[in-house]
This record gives structure tokens, sequence and C-alpha cells, in this order.
């Protein structure tokens, strides 16, 4: 049992919770070993103090829009910090239940399994016939459906397992009795038959015409009308198909909405490992998107330039960023041997302005964008951000410099737009700032497929300007540690910021 999910039975025990674990319990050891969802029955009474509890304990609750909405049930999700997986907490304050794409009955059982339970490494769980008459209720509802029917063919020999065990586990009489004083309507054969028809094998046209008489029987326990159901059950059907088709992963966001995430660090701090195990992490549940800040895509006026920045490279290499960064060096040393009065360091390259003004735009432009899609719910991901501090990585390159003359002039206009765009850049929700000793990052540099020179990475690192987001919630990591170590770090940082 995963050490956040024992926490949460023995609190939920403590505080005298009425809750059960109400199906699949077959399966329960993984479920408590964080395979898979908790599906937990609540005693509706108790709800706000079962949430308040959870929220103490690090869950936050989190919104499924594909699924049409019904105020019984809820997801929350929490992180074990030993293992650092997601542990998906799936309430319901009322039995609802039906096909996977749409709950559409309302089973009034939640007396019934809340007081007749038995413990299982201190999860309640409820007893065994009316667990019995819960899954072959709302397996056959199931076969009621081409599509789903076909899910459930895939697994046919783990929900047969589950049912023999259960109906093992009690008496023909403890299951009719529960038939008969919850579901009059409900006859006692029809119930039987279908037990059989899910234990054995049965034509998928047996099985369809059984559930379609289920659902008939079972008409007064629907949630919707039929034309709200009709009109839910396509528009479920075509979002999870467009999902698919355009690979937009999952679609949960947290009830308190999305963020920004940004990884900010010198070279070969753990940028890049950071971001693309945190995505991964938070993509099993979340709507999640990865951008690199550092290398924004090319958008308006900077689309053409850098289709031919190839040829420039060439023609031009004299106005490259690292020749104008090198001159720039090399000038400030000059100056400094020279005294103060030794004129202007900066060199007056009209490219080198002009492409870094550019670069801002798209990096502008990039932030807005994900901005939007943070505040909509989506988590973003980003390697390297944009600040203000001149010099930093990422941020402003062009400084003002000493003169009247006309391209001084242009030059200073254009050094003026640049610092324009990045103070208009929106800040992120969060940053974690890596660090790492300088002997470590060698290593690891010389450890990379692709390579820098070692030269360039000390330089880097020695050098480095650390930028500053005075208005965002920065959190320094450092990532000499091991690898695991400093992942599991990582999304202890990101969880307690979300």
């Amino acid at each position: 049992m995963l050490t956040c999910i024992q926490k949460l039975v023995e609190t939920l025990n403590d505080q005298g919770i009425r809750y059960c674990h109400w199906k699949s319990n077959f399966y329960l050891q993984a479920a408590l070993a964080g395979e898979g969802d908790l599906d937990l029955l609540v005693e509706r009474q108790q709800a706000q103090m079962f949430e308040s509890l959870v929220a103490d304990l690090g869950f936050k609750r989190v919104i499924e829009p594909v699924q049409a909405s019904c105020p019984s049930i809820w997801h929350f999700y929490g992180l074990d910090q030993t293992t650092g997986q997601l542990v998906h907490l799936h309430v319901y304050y009322r039995l609802i239940t039906g096909e996977s794409l749409l709950k559409n009955y309302s089973f009034p059982l939640e007396g019934l399994l809340l007081s007749e339970t038995e413990s299982v490494d201190g999860m309640p769980i409820p007893s065994a016939a009316s667990e019995l008459v819960v899954c072959v209720l709302r397996m056959m509802l199931k076969h009621g459906n081409l599509a789903e029917a076909l899910l459930l063919w895939r697994s046919n020999e783990n929900f047969q397992a589950e049912l023999t065990q259960l109906f093992q586990n009690c008496s023909e009489a403890d299951y009719t009795r529960i038939l008969t004083e919850y579901f009059p309507t409900v006859e006692p054969q029809l119930f039987n038959q279908c037990l059989v028809c899910l234990c054995q094998e049965r034509s998928w046209w047996h099985r369809w015409r059984l559930a379609d008489r289920l659902k008939r029987q079972l008409h007064p326990f629907n949630r919707l009308g039929v034309a709200q159901t009709g009109r839910l059950r396509f528009q479920i059907f075509a979002q999870k198909l467009l999902g698919r088709l355009w690979k937009l992963g999952k679609s949960k966001y947290l009830a308190s909405g999305g963020a920004v995430i940004a990884f900010v660090g010198p070279e070969a701090t753990g940028k890049s490992t950071l971001v693309q195990s945190t995505t991964q992490w938070l993509g099993q549940a979340f709507q999640v998107r990865t951008v690199h800040l550092g290398k924004p895509p090319a958008t308006g006026l900077n689309y053409l330039p850098n289709l031919a920045l190839p040829w420039l490279r060439r023609v031009a290499s004299g106005h490259r960023k690292s020749v104008v960064d090198s001159k720039l060096r090399q000038a400030k040393l000059a100056k400094g041997k020279a005294g103060d009065d030794a004129g202007p360091t900066v060199p007056k390259s009209w490219l080198y302005a002009l492409r870094a003004v550019l670069v801002a735009q798209d990096r502008y432009r990039l932030a807005c964008k994900i901005r939007r899609q943070a505040v909509n719910g989506r988590l973003v991901i980003c390697d390297r951000y944009p600040s203000t501090i001149i010099g930093a990585m990422d941020s402003p390159r062009l400084d003002l410099i000493e003169g009247t003359s006309w391209k001084i002039r242009v030059f200073n206009r254009l050094t003026r737009l640049e610092h324009r765009i990045y103070g208009q850049i929106p800040p992120p929700d969060l940053v974690v700032q890596l660090t790492v000793p300088l002997k470590i990052a060698l290593q690891r540099n010389r450890d990379r497929q692709k390579f820098e020179n070692e030269a360039y990475v000390s330089q880097r690192h020695q050098q480095a300007i650390v930028p500053l987001y005075p208005h965002t919630l920065a959190i320094s990591l450092d990532t000499g540690q091991s690898q695991f170590d400093t992942i599991q770090a990582a999304h202890r940082i990101v969880w307690g910021a979300l």
C-alpha cells in the first residue's frame, strides 16, 4: 500500500468518515498500490468534512470536462511522497453508474453499501451480496451499447473471475433479498439470467437482448431523460473521438486552474530532463503542453529571416550572436585596461539588434499564448523563460550605448524596443531555478550525445546572470543529487505550487 493511501485510510477511519471502496474490489490490492484509481463512496452528509481532510493530505480537486457534469461525482489527485506517483480518488456521494461514456443510473444503495462492510487492510468494502448486485447491473448496462460491449469483450475473463468470486462468497437468498428490497421493478429471474450470461461465453446478441430488457426495468432509476441522454452520449463520443484524432491527450484539469511552470538555469543543470519527466508525470492525468521559450517558433516578421538564417550566417558571420558576444567581452576587457574614457564598448551591429528584437517578439507571443492556455486549465511546462534582466539567459541582449550619431540613435531605439517587449511578457506561475556545481555540469555535458564545448559550458556557468522574476513564486533546486532524487524533488515542488 502506498504511503499516501495508508495515511488517507487512517485519517478517514480516525475521523469517523463513513465510506467504502464500492466496486472492483477484486483488484483492490492493485488499487492500494497505486495501480488505477480508488472508487470511494462517501456519506453525502460528510462531504464537506471529507474534502477538508483530503485537502489537508495534499489532494487537489480535478475537473473532467468531457464527462457529463454530475454534482455527486468528483475527482481528487494527490502525490505519494515516497514513490512520486499520482494517486487518483474517484469520489461518489451518490451511487451513479452506467456506461463508461454516460453514467445515467442512480441506484439507491448508498446506505446499504456503507452499513454492511468489512475491512481489507483498513479499507472498508461492501458485502459480497451487495457488490454482486451492483456489479451485475452495471456490467449488463454496458452491454446495451455496441462500443461498450467491444471494450468489455477485451476484458471478458477479468470480470468473469470477479463475478465468480463474488458469487462464491454469498448466497442466492442474500442477493435476491437486496434485489427485491431496493429494485422492485427488476425481476429476480431476469437478474439470474444476466448473471449466468456474464459468467458464461454467450453471444453479444444474447447479452444485448438481456441488457435491453434490464434497461427497461431500471427505467425508474434513470438520471436523465431520453432526449438529453442521446444528446450527451453523442457529444461525449464526439469529444473523445476528436481528442484521439488530434492527439490532445488527457482532458482533466485542476479545479484551481492551470499554470505556467518554468525550469531555468545554466547549461547542463538538467532543464530538459526535468521538463520531460514533469510532462510525462503530469500528462498521465492532466492537459499538459511543453514549450521551449529559448527557441520559440517563428511568427510574423521573423518567419522569413529564420528561413534565411543559414545563408546569413555564411555571408554575415561577423554579426552572429556568438561573435558579437565575444567582441563585447573583448571590448569590456579593453575598456577596463584603457580606463573609463575609452568610449562605447557595445558593437553596433544592426543585424544583431534587429534579430534580438524579432526573437523578443516571438517569445512575447508564445508567452501570451501559453498564458491563455493556462488560464483555461492547461498545465504548461517551459524549458527556460525570459526575464527583464539584461544579459540573463533568454532575456534582453541589447544595452544602450553613448553617442549622438544617427547609427547609435537607431541602435538605441531598437534596444529600447527590445526592453519594452520583454517588459510586457506575462510572468510564469512557478519558476524552478536549477543550480549545479560546475564539475558535475561538465561531466553531464560529456555524457550528452550532442555535447557543447567545455570552455563554453564553463563560461556560461561562471558568467551566468541569474534571471529575476519579482512577481512569481521562484524556488531553487540543486540538481547535483542523483537523477531520481532530483526528479522527485522537482515533482514535489511543482505539486505543492499547483
